[in-house]
């Protein structure tokens, strides 16, 4: 039981002293800039929790991400870095959003077959670097990190040939902008006075049942098992193969669910542009969560938190809301070097020495 505290207080120690450090190099540039920490920090705080609708839309805010980083962490767990779900979002996006806008029916039906084909879109785009990694172990970083600038160019293309709004006077759009989709397979709003929707329901039973799946199930200890330590998954006879590929076909469904729950929930429409960084959040929530199904969750609120702050730092400080974003790397810079780890070793080393003495 001592062991299992100790490694407790080194995670909850390593977050501590990240937050504490990251907190403090942001609060010193605010006041470097002439404003007042204590009002930038009311500030942030404010924008997620003076109101109800201000909560709804930190969850709105932090719904994408939890997603997306599901999507990273599940092939993460099974040895594969996927780079790609930023590509696989705004894939996931242009799919729904056509299919959403060419549909001959909507409510449930409409609903669900949009949302199923932003899920095919993100998986299908997948399929190329998940082929290339499981069977010629060509490197998924080099394919996914490509295949996001592609994904952007290609759909950007698609848009402006085929797919292109049209204003009220019958002009095309300037802007990079699909056709909307019907209005009966949107999400409803949670609440009037937020954008957050109902498809922050489906995100946290995805979160949910991942969690189950990857912690207390056969196929997701051998999916752990693929990635931690592959020599004892090949003695009791994993599918390497079967279970990396599945892996990466999953993180790719799920990328594109994302993209179809900004269409179906917030934007109506792909826009180009407005997918920027979704995928990159979740893949740094996941990291920050160090792949576990349940810290996520932690990671996601506190990032989406961030994101909710942006504007509203924007609009009452003088500060720039770039400040957030330097603010959640420093973060992830600190976790990364875990002091944590040091301080608990160096406070193991001193207490050996005193039994010994």
């Amino acid at each position: 039981m001592k062991t299992l505290n100790r490694s407790w207080a080194e995670v909850i120690a390593r977050y501590l002293i990240g937050l504490a450090v990251g907190l403090g190099i942001a609060l010193l540039i605010v006041m470097a800039n002439g404003e007042n920490p204590l009002h930038f920090l009311m500030v942030v705080t404010d924008a997620s929790f003076a109101t109800g609708d201000s909560a709804l839309n930190w969850l709105r805010w932090s719904a994408p991400i939890l997603l997306s980083a599901v999507a990273y962490i599940i092939p993460a767990r099974a040895g594969i870095f996927n780079c790609g779900v930023e590509g696989q979002i705004i894939v996931g996006a242009l799919c729904a959003a056509v299919v959403g806008a060419a549909l001959p029916f909507g409510g449930i039906p409409g609903l669900i077959t949009t949302a199923l084909a932003g899920l095919v879109g993100g998986m299908m785009y997948s399929l190329l670097p998940a082929l290339l990694f499981v069977y010629f172990r060509v490197s998924e970083i080099v394919t996914t990190l490509m295949l996001n600038y592609m994904a952007v160019l290609l759909c950007n293309l698609m848009v402006r040939q085929f797919f292109l709004a049209r204003n009220a006077d019958g002009s095309e759009s300037i802007t990079v902008t699909s056709t909307p989709v019907r209005d009966d397979v949107m999400f409803g709003l949670l609440s009037p006075g937020s954008s957050a929707n109902w498809s922050i329901v489906i995100v946290i039973l995805i979160t949910i049942g991942t969690g189950i799946w990857v912690l207390k199930t056969r196929s997701g200890y051998e999916l752990t098992a693929v990635g931690e330590s592959p020599g004892y998954a090949r003695q009791i006879g994993v599918d390497f193969q079967k279970t990396q590929l599945r892996a990466f076909l999953l993180s790719g469904s799920i990328g594109g669910l994302v993209g179809a729950f900004e269409v179906q929930g917030v934007l109506s429409q792909y826009i180009d542009g407005a997918f920027a960084n979704m995928g990159w959040n979740g893949l740094l929530a996941g990291v920050i969560a160090m792949n576990h199904p349940v810290a996520v969750v932690g990671a996601a609120l506190f990032l989406g938190l961030l994101e909710n702050s942006k504007l509203a730092v924007a609009q009452f400080t003088g500060v720039s809301p770039y400040m957030i974003q330097f603010l959640a790397a420093t973060l992830i810079l600190v976790v990364a070097v875990d002091p944590a780890r040091k301080l608990f070793a160096s406070l193991k080393r001193k207490a050996m020495r005193d039994v010994r003495q």
